[in-house]
Protein backbone atom coordinates (compact mmCIF):
# COMPACT_ATOMS: atom_id res chain seq x y z
CA UNK A 1 0.00 0.00 0.00
CA UNK A 2 2.83 2.34 0.88
CA UNK A 3 4.60 1.47 -2.37
CA UNK A 4 1.42 2.24 -4.34
CA UNK A 5 0.99 5.60 -2.60
CA UNK A 6 4.61 6.47 -3.25
CA UNK A 7 4.25 5.48 -6.92
CA UNK A 8 1.05 7.55 -7.28
CA UNK A 9 2.70 10.56 -5.65
CA UNK A 10 5.68 10.24 -7.98
CA UNK A 11 3.38 10.02 -10.98
CA UNK A 12 1.47 13.16 -10.01
CA UNK A 13 4.73 15.00 -9.35
CA UNK A 14 6.04 13.95 -12.76
CA UNK A 15 2.83 15.05 -14.45
CA UNK A 16 2.86 18.48 -12.78
CA UNK A 17 6.54 18.92 -13.62
CA UNK A 18 5.80 18.14 -17.27
CA UNK A 19 2.97 20.71 -17.35
CA UNK A 20 5.23 23.33 -15.77
CA UNK A 21 7.93 22.57 -18.32
CA UNK A 22 5.49 23.00 -21.21
CA UNK A 23 4.19 26.29 -19.81
CA UNK A 24 7.73 27.64 -19.52
CA UNK A 25 8.72 26.47 -22.98
CA UNK A 26 5.64 27.52 -24.91
CA UNK A 27 4.34 30.37 -22.77
CA UNK A 28 0.90 28.78 -22.49
CA UNK A 29 -1.44 30.92 -20.44
CA UNK A 30 -5.07 31.81 -19.98
CA UNK A 31 -6.10 34.43 -22.55
CA UNK A 32 -5.73 37.73 -20.68
CA UNK A 33 -8.19 40.57 -20.53
CA UNK A 34 -6.12 42.43 -23.13
CA UNK A 35 -7.01 39.81 -25.76
CA UNK A 36 -10.64 39.79 -24.69
CA UNK A 37 -10.78 43.52 -25.42
CA UNK A 38 -10.62 42.99 -29.18
CA UNK A 39 -13.19 40.20 -28.97
CA UNK A 40 -15.48 42.47 -27.00
CA UNK A 41 -15.63 45.05 -29.79
CA UNK A 42 -15.27 42.63 -32.70
CA UNK A 43 -17.09 39.40 -31.65
CA UNK A 44 -16.43 37.66 -34.97
CA UNK A 45 -12.73 38.53 -35.07
CA UNK A 46 -10.47 35.45 -35.18
CA UNK A 47 -6.78 35.99 -34.47
CA UNK A 48 -3.88 33.68 -33.73
CA UNK A 49 -0.41 34.36 -32.42
CA UNK A 50 1.80 33.25 -35.34
CA UNK A 51 4.36 30.47 -35.13
CA UNK A 52 6.87 32.81 -36.79
CA UNK A 53 6.14 35.68 -34.39
CA UNK A 54 9.79 36.57 -33.83
CA UNK A 55 10.52 36.66 -37.55
CA UNK A 56 7.39 38.68 -38.33
CA UNK A 57 8.25 41.16 -35.58
CA UNK A 58 11.82 41.50 -36.87
CA UNK A 59 10.59 42.28 -40.39
CA UNK A 60 8.38 45.08 -39.07
CA UNK A 61 11.24 46.43 -36.96
CA UNK A 62 13.63 46.43 -39.92
CA UNK A 63 11.13 48.46 -41.91
CA UNK A 64 10.70 50.97 -39.08
CA UNK A 65 14.46 51.22 -38.49
CA UNK A 66 14.90 52.19 -42.14
CA UNK A 67 12.04 54.70 -42.43
CA UNK A 68 12.00 56.18 -38.90
CA UNK A 69 15.55 55.59 -37.63
CA UNK A 70 15.19 58.37 -35.04
CA UNK A 71 12.61 56.40 -33.00
CA UNK A 72 15.14 55.72 -30.27
CA UNK A 73 17.15 58.92 -30.78
CA UNK A 74 14.95 61.97 -30.31
CA UNK A 75 15.89 65.16 -32.11
CA UNK A 76 14.42 68.60 -32.61
CA UNK A 77 13.93 68.21 -36.37
CA UNK A 78 11.19 65.64 -35.87
CA UNK A 79 9.87 67.35 -32.72
CA UNK A 80 10.41 64.03 -30.96
CA UNK A 81 11.58 65.70 -27.80
CA UNK A 82 14.20 64.05 -25.59
CA UNK A 83 12.23 65.28 -22.60
CA UNK A 84 9.36 63.08 -23.84
CA UNK A 85 7.34 66.15 -24.61
CA UNK A 86 4.30 66.32 -26.90
CA UNK A 87 3.64 69.91 -27.90
CA UNK A 88 1.39 70.31 -30.91
CA UNK A 89 0.47 73.89 -30.08
CA UNK A 90 3.30 76.20 -29.08
CA UNK A 91 1.33 77.94 -26.36
CA UNK A 92 -0.13 74.82 -24.80
CA UNK A 93 1.26 72.85 -21.82
CA UNK A 94 3.50 69.93 -22.63
CA UNK A 95 2.22 66.38 -22.13
CA UNK A 96 4.21 63.25 -21.50
CA UNK A 97 4.72 61.41 -24.78
CA UNK A 98 3.38 57.92 -24.14
CA UNK A 99 4.35 56.73 -27.64
CA UNK A 100 7.98 57.49 -26.84
CA UNK A 101 7.80 55.72 -23.48
CA UNK A 102 6.23 52.66 -25.13
CA UNK A 103 8.99 52.53 -27.73
CA UNK A 104 11.58 52.70 -24.96
CA UNK A 105 10.06 49.49 -23.54
CA UNK A 106 11.13 47.48 -26.58
CA UNK A 107 14.30 46.03 -25.05
CA UNK A 108 12.47 45.07 -21.85
CA UNK A 109 9.66 43.35 -23.78
CA UNK A 110 11.74 41.65 -26.46
CA UNK A 111 14.90 40.74 -24.54
CA UNK A 112 13.53 40.23 -21.04
CA UNK A 113 13.45 36.95 -19.07
CA UNK A 114 9.95 36.19 -20.42
CA UNK A 115 9.30 35.66 -24.11
CA UNK A 116 7.83 38.46 -26.23
CA UNK A 117 4.49 36.63 -26.42
CA UNK A 118 4.40 36.20 -22.67
CA UNK A 119 5.15 39.88 -22.09
CA UNK A 120 2.45 41.12 -24.45
CA UNK A 121 -0.36 38.63 -23.88
CA UNK A 122 0.46 37.00 -27.23
CA UNK A 123 0.24 40.17 -29.30
CA UNK A 124 2.90 41.38 -31.73
CA UNK A 125 4.02 44.77 -30.34
CA UNK A 126 4.14 47.70 -32.75
CA UNK A 127 6.67 50.31 -31.59
CA UNK A 128 5.53 53.03 -33.95
CA UNK A 129 5.65 56.85 -33.66
CA UNK A 130 2.21 57.11 -35.24
CA UNK A 131 2.03 60.89 -35.30
CA UNK A 132 5.12 61.30 -37.44
CA UNK A 133 4.47 58.79 -40.22
CA UNK A 134 3.86 60.13 -43.71
CA UNK A 135 0.97 58.67 -45.66
CA UNK A 136 3.36 56.67 -47.82
CA UNK A 137 5.28 55.16 -44.89
CA UNK A 138 2.02 54.38 -43.10
CA UNK A 139 0.69 52.58 -46.16
CA UNK A 140 3.89 50.54 -46.54
CA UNK A 141 3.78 49.60 -42.85
CA UNK A 142 0.17 48.42 -43.03
CA UNK A 143 0.90 46.26 -46.06
CA UNK A 144 3.26 44.28 -43.84
CA UNK A 145 0.59 43.54 -41.23
CA UNK A 146 -1.49 40.37 -41.34
CA UNK A 147 -5.28 40.40 -40.91
CA UNK A 148 -5.40 37.41 -38.52
CA UNK A 149 -2.50 38.32 -36.20
CA UNK A 150 -3.16 40.23 -32.95
CA UNK A 151 -1.05 43.37 -32.54
CA UNK A 152 -0.76 45.86 -29.70
CA UNK A 153 0.48 49.45 -29.72
CA UNK A 154 0.33 52.75 -27.85
CA UNK A 155 -0.93 55.93 -29.52
CA UNK A 156 -1.20 59.54 -28.44
CA UNK A 157 -2.79 60.84 -31.63
CA UNK A 158 -6.17 62.45 -30.96
CA UNK A 159 -7.47 61.18 -34.34
CA UNK A 160 -6.28 57.60 -33.90
CA UNK A 161 -3.70 55.49 -35.71
CA UNK A 162 -2.84 57.20 -38.98
CA UNK A 163 -5.10 60.08 -38.02
CA UNK A 164 -2.44 62.65 -38.78
CA UNK A 165 -0.14 61.01 -41.33
CA UNK A 166 1.19 64.53 -41.73
CA UNK A 167 -2.38 65.90 -41.75
CA UNK A 168 -3.70 63.77 -44.61
CA UNK A 169 -4.61 60.74 -42.55
CA UNK A 170 -6.79 57.67 -42.76
CA UNK A 171 -8.61 55.48 -40.28
CA UNK A 172 -6.35 52.47 -39.63
CA UNK A 173 -8.82 50.69 -37.35
CA UNK A 174 -11.50 50.81 -40.04
CA UNK A 175 -9.32 48.38 -42.00
CA UNK A 176 -7.29 46.63 -39.27
CA UNK A 177 -9.46 45.73 -36.31
CA UNK A 178 -6.83 43.28 -35.04
CA UNK A 179 -4.69 46.05 -33.51
CA UNK A 180 -5.26 46.60 -29.80
CA UNK A 181 -4.74 50.33 -29.20
CA UNK A 182 -3.84 51.75 -25.82
CA UNK A 183 -4.52 55.43 -26.31
CA UNK A 184 -3.55 58.59 -24.47
CA UNK A 185 -5.15 60.71 -27.19
CA UNK A 186 -8.73 59.51 -26.80
CA UNK A 187 -9.15 57.16 -29.75
CA UNK A 188 -8.51 53.51 -28.91
CA UNK A 189 -9.66 50.46 -26.97
CA UNK A 190 -7.96 51.22 -23.64
CA UNK A 191 -7.71 54.72 -22.16
CA UNK A 192 -4.32 55.83 -20.86
CA UNK A 193 -3.84 58.93 -18.69
CA UNK A 194 -2.51 62.06 -20.33
CA UNK A 195 -0.16 63.70 -17.82
CA UNK A 196 2.23 66.68 -17.83
CA UNK A 197 5.81 66.13 -18.93
CA UNK A 198 8.74 66.59 -16.59
CA UNK A 199 8.53 66.49 -12.84
CA UNK A 200 5.20 66.01 -11.12
CA UNK A 201 3.42 69.30 -10.54
CA UNK A 202 4.08 70.75 -7.12
CA UNK A 203 0.83 70.79 -5.21
CA UNK A 204 -0.25 74.01 -3.56
CA UNK A 205 -1.57 74.14 -0.03
CA UNK A 206 -5.25 73.29 -0.10
CA UNK A 207 -7.90 74.49 2.30
CA UNK A 208 -10.16 72.03 4.08
CA UNK A 209 -13.16 71.40 1.84
CA UNK A 210 -15.46 73.04 4.36
CA UNK A 211 -13.57 76.34 3.91
CA UNK A 212 -13.45 76.39 0.09
CA UNK A 213 -15.42 79.22 -1.46
CA UNK A 214 -16.14 77.72 -4.90
CA UNK A 215 -17.99 74.57 -5.85
CA UNK A 216 -16.35 74.10 -9.27
CA UNK A 217 -13.80 75.93 -11.41
CA UNK A 218 -12.07 75.77 -14.76
CA UNK A 219 -9.22 78.01 -15.85
CA UNK A 220 -8.64 77.99 -19.60
CA UNK A 221 -9.31 79.80 -22.83
CA UNK A 222 -12.67 79.50 -24.57
CA UNK A 223 -11.97 81.60 -27.66
CA UNK A 224 -11.60 79.85 -31.00
CA UNK A 225 -12.98 76.81 -32.77
CA UNK A 226 -13.23 73.21 -31.56
CA UNK A 227 -12.66 72.25 -28.76
CA UNK A 228 -13.10 75.81 -27.48
CA UNK A 229 -16.72 75.86 -28.62
CA UNK A 230 -17.28 72.85 -26.36
CA UNK A 231 -15.65 74.72 -23.48
CA UNK A 232 -17.83 77.77 -24.05
CA UNK A 233 -21.00 75.68 -23.92
CA UNK A 234 -19.82 74.01 -20.70
CA UNK A 235 -18.99 77.35 -19.06
CA UNK A 236 -22.27 78.95 -20.10
CA UNK A 237 -24.23 76.13 -18.48
CA UNK A 238 -22.23 76.31 -15.26
CA UNK A 239 -22.64 80.09 -15.02
CA UNK A 240 -26.39 79.83 -15.58
CA UNK A 241 -26.77 77.09 -12.97
CA UNK A 242 -24.65 79.05 -10.48
CA UNK A 243 -26.87 82.09 -10.96
CA UNK A 244 -30.07 80.06 -10.61
CA UNK A 245 -29.06 78.01 -7.57
CA UNK A 246 -26.69 80.48 -5.87
CA UNK A 247 -23.25 78.90 -5.65
CA UNK A 248 -19.84 80.33 -6.45
CA UNK A 249 -17.80 79.17 -9.44
CA UNK A 250 -15.11 80.44 -11.76
CA UNK A 251 -15.12 78.99 -15.27
CA UNK A 252 -13.38 79.82 -18.54
CA UNK A 253 -11.20 82.21 -16.58
CA UNK A 254 -7.79 83.23 -17.89
CA UNK A 255 -5.22 83.15 -15.13
CA UNK A 256 -1.75 81.76 -14.57
CA UNK A 257 -2.73 80.93 -10.98
CA UNK A 258 -5.04 78.05 -11.92
CA UNK A 259 -3.74 75.90 -9.07
CA UNK A 260 -4.69 78.49 -6.46
CA UNK A 261 -8.17 78.70 -7.96
CA UNK A 262 -8.47 74.91 -8.00
CA UNK A 263 -7.29 74.76 -4.40
CA UNK A 264 -10.24 76.97 -3.43
CA UNK A 265 -12.72 74.75 -5.34
CA UNK A 266 -14.30 71.50 -4.30
CA UNK A 267 -13.95 70.06 -7.80
CA UNK A 268 -12.16 71.03 -11.02
CA UNK A 269 -13.80 70.72 -14.43
CA UNK A 270 -11.78 68.86 -17.08
CA UNK A 271 -13.42 69.29 -20.52
CA UNK A 272 -12.25 67.11 -23.39
CA UNK A 273 -9.53 68.47 -25.65
CA UNK A 274 -8.78 68.00 -29.34
CA UNK A 275 -9.14 64.28 -28.72
CA UNK A 276 -11.45 62.66 -26.19
CA UNK A 277 -8.70 62.79 -23.58
CA UNK A 278 -7.56 65.96 -21.83
CA UNK A 279 -4.25 67.06 -20.34
CA UNK A 280 -6.16 69.09 -17.76
CA UNK A 281 -7.16 65.81 -16.08
CA UNK A 282 -3.51 64.91 -15.48
CA UNK A 283 -2.74 68.41 -14.23
CA UNK A 284 -5.67 68.34 -11.81
CA UNK A 285 -4.81 64.90 -10.47
CA UNK A 286 -1.13 65.71 -9.95
CA UNK A 287 -2.20 68.85 -8.11
CA UNK A 288 -4.25 66.67 -5.71
CA UNK A 289 -7.52 68.21 -6.90
CA UNK A 290 -10.71 66.26 -7.57
CA UNK A 291 -11.66 66.14 -11.28
CA UNK A 292 -14.96 66.25 -13.13
CA UNK A 293 -14.42 64.95 -16.68
CA UNK A 294 -16.81 66.59 -19.15
CA UNK A 295 -17.18 64.73 -22.45
CA UNK A 296 -19.37 64.89 -25.54
CA UNK A 297 -20.07 61.51 -27.15
CA UNK A 298 -18.89 58.97 -24.54
CA UNK A 299 -16.46 58.95 -21.61
CA UNK A 300 -12.83 58.12 -22.32
CA UNK A 301 -11.70 57.63 -18.71
CA UNK A 302 -8.44 55.99 -17.61
CA UNK A 303 -8.87 53.35 -14.88
CA UNK A 304 -12.71 53.60 -14.96
CA UNK A 305 -13.47 51.66 -11.78
CA UNK A 306 -10.70 53.36 -9.83
CA UNK A 307 -11.72 56.77 -11.16
CA UNK A 308 -15.19 56.44 -9.64
CA UNK A 309 -13.53 56.59 -6.22
CA UNK A 310 -11.65 59.78 -7.13
CA UNK A 311 -13.75 61.94 -9.40
CA UNK A 312 -16.81 62.23 -11.61
CA UNK A 313 -17.52 61.98 -15.34
CA UNK A 314 -20.47 63.52 -17.16
CA UNK A 315 -21.55 64.63 -20.60
CA UNK A 316 -22.84 68.15 -21.24
CA UNK A 317 -26.44 67.01 -21.10
CA UNK A 318 -26.07 65.74 -17.51
CA UNK A 319 -23.60 68.38 -16.32
CA UNK A 320 -26.19 70.29 -14.30
CA UNK A 321 -27.30 67.11 -12.56
CA UNK A 322 -23.70 66.27 -11.64
CA UNK A 323 -23.07 69.75 -10.22
CA UNK A 324 -26.28 69.56 -8.19
CA UNK A 325 -25.02 66.25 -6.78
CA UNK A 326 -21.72 67.91 -5.85
CA UNK A 327 -23.62 70.56 -3.89
CA UNK A 328 -25.06 67.93 -1.54
CA UNK A 329 -21.88 65.83 -1.32
CA UNK A 330 -20.50 65.79 2.21
CA UNK A 331 -17.11 67.19 3.13
CA UNK A 332 -16.17 63.72 4.38
CA UNK A 333 -16.83 62.23 0.96
CA UNK A 334 -14.62 64.87 -0.67
CA UNK A 335 -11.86 64.12 1.84
CA UNK A 336 -12.11 60.37 1.25
CA UNK A 337 -11.78 60.89 -2.49
CA UNK A 338 -8.72 63.07 -2.05
CA UNK A 339 -7.18 60.49 0.29
CA UNK A 340 -7.76 57.80 -2.35
CA UNK A 341 -6.20 60.01 -5.02
CA UNK A 342 -3.07 60.52 -2.95
CA UNK A 343 -2.74 56.77 -2.40
CA UNK A 344 -2.69 55.97 -6.16
CA UNK A 345 -1.03 59.07 -7.60
CA UNK A 346 2.47 57.59 -7.95
CA UNK A 347 1.29 54.13 -9.02
CA UNK A 348 -1.18 55.25 -11.70
CA UNK A 349 -0.48 58.83 -12.80
CA UNK A 350 3.29 58.95 -13.28
CA UNK A 351 5.38 57.65 -16.17
CA UNK A 352 6.65 54.70 -14.13
CA UNK A 353 3.20 53.89 -12.82
CA UNK A 354 1.57 53.99 -16.25
CA UNK A 355 4.27 51.72 -17.73
CA UNK A 356 3.69 49.19 -14.97
CA UNK A 357 -0.07 49.31 -15.49
CA UNK A 358 0.37 48.68 -19.22
CA UNK A 359 2.52 45.62 -18.60
CA UNK A 360 0.09 44.27 -16.00
CA UNK A 361 -2.75 44.56 -18.52
CA UNK A 362 -0.83 42.84 -21.30
CA UNK A 363 0.77 40.06 -19.28
CA UNK A 364 -2.08 38.95 -17.06
CA UNK A 365 -5.09 41.22 -17.50
CA UNK A 366 -4.55 42.54 -13.98
CA UNK A 367 -4.01 46.15 -12.92
CA UNK A 368 -6.55 48.92 -13.29
CA UNK A 369 -6.48 49.67 -17.03
CA UNK A 370 -9.69 48.49 -18.67
CA UNK A 371 -11.14 47.96 -22.10
CA UNK A 372 -13.49 50.81 -22.97
CA UNK A 373 -17.18 49.93 -22.77
CA UNK A 374 -17.86 51.74 -26.05
CA UNK A 375 -15.65 52.16 -29.07
CA UNK A 376 -16.46 54.37 -32.03
CA UNK A 377 -14.28 54.43 -35.10
CA UNK A 378 -14.22 58.16 -35.63
CA UNK A 379 -14.49 60.84 -32.94
CA UNK A 380 -15.89 64.28 -33.71
CA UNK A 381 -12.45 65.84 -34.09
CA UNK A 382 -11.43 63.56 -36.97
CA UNK A 383 -14.35 64.36 -39.27
CA UNK A 384 -12.37 66.18 -41.92
CA UNK A 385 -12.89 66.07 -45.70
CA UNK A 386 -9.35 64.90 -46.43
CA UNK A 387 -9.60 61.90 -44.09
CA UNK A 388 -9.94 58.52 -45.80
CA UNK A 389 -11.42 55.34 -44.32
CA UNK A 390 -9.13 53.18 -46.46
CA UNK A 391 -5.48 53.39 -45.44
CA UNK A 392 -4.32 51.12 -48.27
CA UNK A 393 -5.86 53.14 -51.09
Amino acid sequence: MLAFSTLRYSGITCFLSTILFLVRCFDWQVIPHASNCLKKHYPHLVTRYPSDAEKHFSEIEQFLDFHVPWRFKPNDENRWDAAVCWDWHSHQPCALNMEYLWIQEKDHIVNGPVSMGGMTGHHIPLFVPWAWLTSDVLRQLLVRLRPNVPYVTVSQVDQGLGGHARYRGCDVLATFNNILVLSAGGYGHVALPLIPAGKMLASVESKPFVNRSMLVSFVGSSSGEWPYTFRRTMCERVRQLAEDTHFLSKVCATSTAWQSIAADSRASLCPRGYGRNTLRLGEVLQGNFLPVIVYDDFPFVPYPRLFREIGWATDLYHLNRTIRALRVTSNRDFELRRHKLRSVLSTHFTAKGIREQIMLLLRSGSGDLECAETFKLCPFSCLRPQRSSNCLA
